[in-house]
């Protein structure tokens, strides 16, 4: 009797590549929106929320980074965040899906209308703001990446 059970020298190992691990670097559309009281002024936490297309799905995703900036600043959000339905003008580039996940440091600056955030997983967000610091300055901050 021979036995037909297929040895593993025998098996062909098909290995699926996923678009989600090229490293080709994406865009992303993203909105800054203040968190916390209206009647506020000065704050150091804000959401920011990145639209961007599942490389695998297709699929517009919206993805939230709730920041603790290290630095309070003037009352401020991205141009068309206020309008409804929101305006995503921010300009995000990014190069993997598994960089929009948990915890996630980041630096920038803002100012003098303009804003720049870099994580430390390699995602930027870039573009004018409404409000803010007259002046540019640097800061930094952390946060937590969640799919809405």
């Amino acid at each position: 009797m021979v036995d037909k059970t297929p040895s593993l020298d025998n098996v062909l190992i098909v290995s699926y590549h996923s678009k989600m691990s090229d490293v080709t670097e994406k865009s992303a559309r993203g909105a800054i929106r203040p968190e916390g009281n209206s009647g506020e002024t000065i704050y150091s936490k804000f959401r920011l929320e990145g639209k961007l297309k599942n490389p695998v799905t297709e699929v517009d995703e919206i993805w939230a980074f709730n920041v603790n900036s290290d630095v309070s600043v003037v009352k401020f959000f991205s141009r068309g965040a206020d309008k409804v339905p929101i305006q995503y003008t921010l300009v995000g580039s990014w190069t993997k899906m598994e960089q929009f996940s948990g915890f996630d440091r980041f630096s920038g600056s803002i100012g003098g209308g303009r804003i720049y955030i870099k994580t430390t997983n390699g995602i930027v967000f870039k573009g004018e703001i409404v409000g803010g610091p007259a002046e540019g300055q640097s800061f930094v901050g952390s946060g937590t990446w969640l799919k809405s």
